[in-house]
This record gives C-alpha cells, sequence and structure tokens, in this order.
C-alpha cells in the first residue's frame, strides 16, 4: 500500500470532502456516538479553518493511487479564553503560566479498516511538529476515557493525563504534552 503524507493547507483543499466525510464517520462510532455531525458543516469549518487561522496544522494520509482519505489530524494555537469555551471550565488556566497561548489538537481520526498501522501516530506527530515550529511548547487535547488505542498512542507520545473532565463531556479528560 503507497501512501501520501499531506502537512500543507493547500494540498489539504481538495480532500477536504473526504475528510469531513471520515469525520462524520468517525464521530458515529463508539464511544463517541455523536450522529448530529453534518459534512457539509464539517467542510465548512474545515475550510475556514484552512484559510483564516494561521497557526492551523492539518495532517492527512492517503492512498497515492486513488487519493482515498485514510486518517486526518488537526491543531491550533488557543489561548485561555479560547481554552475555558472549548472546555467549558477554567481548570486548565493554570497550564498557561507566563505562555499567551498553548497548542490543542483538536481532532484525530483514522478509518477503521487502517486503525493500528501507526498512521494515528505519523498523523499526530506532525501536527505536533508543525505547532512546535510555531514556537508553541505546551500542547493540550482531549479525549473520552473509553477511547483505549486513542489514550494508549496519546501517552507514547509523551501526553501526560490531566485529572481534569471536560465541562460538557464528563467523560472526556485532558491530556498535557510538555516540549
Amino acid at each position: 500500500m503507497s501512501l501520501v503524507i499531506i502537512n500543507t493547507r493547500l494540498d489539504t483543499i481538495p480532500l477536504v470532502p473526504q475528510i469531513a466525510k471520515l469525520y462524520c464517520q468517525i464521530w458515529r462510532e463508539p464511544p463517541w456516538n455523536e450522529y448530529h455531525w453534518d459534512k457539509k458543516e464539517v467542510e465548512r469549518e474545515l475550510l475556514e479553518n484552512l484559510s483564516e487561522n494561521p497557526t492551523f496544522a492539518i495532517s492527512v494520509v492517503k492512498k497515492s493511487k486513488n487519493n482515498e482519505v485514510l486518517g486526518f489530524c488537526w491543531g491550533y494555537a488557543v489561548n485561555k479564553i479560547m481554552m475555558q469555551k472549548i472546555s467549558n471550565t477554567n481548570a486548565l488556566d493554570y497550564i498557561f503560566g507566563s505562555n499567551l497561548c498553548l497548542g490543542y489538537i483538536t481532532e484525530l481520526g483514522v478509518a477503521k479498516c487502517y486503525r493500528r498501522k501507526r498512521l494515528g501516530e505519523v498523523l499526530s506527530m506532525a501536527v505536533i511538529s508543525s505547532l512546535q515550529k510555531q514556537g508553541i511548547k505546551k500542547i493540550l487535547l482531549r479525549t473520552d476515557k473509553k477511547a483505549i488505542g486513542a489514550r494508549l498512542l496519546y501517552e507514547s507520545l509523551g501526553f501526560q493525563e490531566l485529572d481534569i473532565q471536560d465541562g460538557t463531556h464528563t467523560t472526556r479528560t485532558y491530556w498535557l504534552l510538555e516540549e
């Protein structure tokens, strides 16, 4: 299987419909079980981030022959107020310290039949590297307590689970990576 990793915004734009479709499929799976995601809305938000957010970092893996998107990961810089809105809590404020912003990996997804092939690791590392090149020293993410595969991946990448639950999704906890 010949794979291509894309880490540039411009090259990602033609793949946005496929990314949005895979995104919606993944969020319908356990432990998320979220059926409210709309493909067109995901496309719109992703295109908006790709064009307007200067810190937005994205990595996509696809098959080279048929352009099938197999996985994605993205993140961006957040300040304390943005993180309060995302997490619906101020429990993460202390992590900012003297930093005006830190990185937040908001999405990681790999098509079901391609999991456990290290694609999540490759995608995550590409986004982490991109954020670190922008001078970001701390990176946060959240995942569900039942997302065992994701939790094992984040631990292997050096993230530490924080004893902080999301204010809205109480089965999700936050993880921190410090350079």
